[in-house]
């Protein structure tokens, strides 16, 4: 028996998004490895019961007041995407410096 044809490389669908949004995915990426290793560390096993950091919460929220305001029934990637791009905060100035604006999403 012969091997089955290998199958083209498949882009993950965050950069494909990412890039019909108007931004270079690899890019984006780049900047985004960048930012999260200049954050500061924490060690020891204090930080294992640390409940979800508030950005995160409040990101999660918008992301499902953005899911409810499209009449959607649950919180997907891209209301995520949606929230990101209105976020005030590095997130949020990441993907508008690469082009992508809640708009554009």
């Amino acid at each position: 028996m012969s091997a089955a044809p290998a199958r083209p490389a498949r882009t993950a669908w965050p950069s494909r998004i990412l890039a019909k949004a108007g931004a270079d995915p690899q890019a984006l990426r780049r900047q985004v490895d960048a930012a999260i290793a200049a954050l500061p560390r924490l060690t020891g096993t204090a930080n294992r019961a640390r409940p979800w950091p508030r950005p995160w919460s409040r990101l999660l929220t918008q992301a499902d007041e953005e899911a409810k305001s499209l009449n959607d029934e649950y919180v997907s990637v891209e209301h995520v995407l949606l929230a990101l791009a209105a976020d005030r905060g590095a997130a949020g100035k990441l993907l508008r410096e690469a082009g992508v604006t809640a708009i554009r999403c």
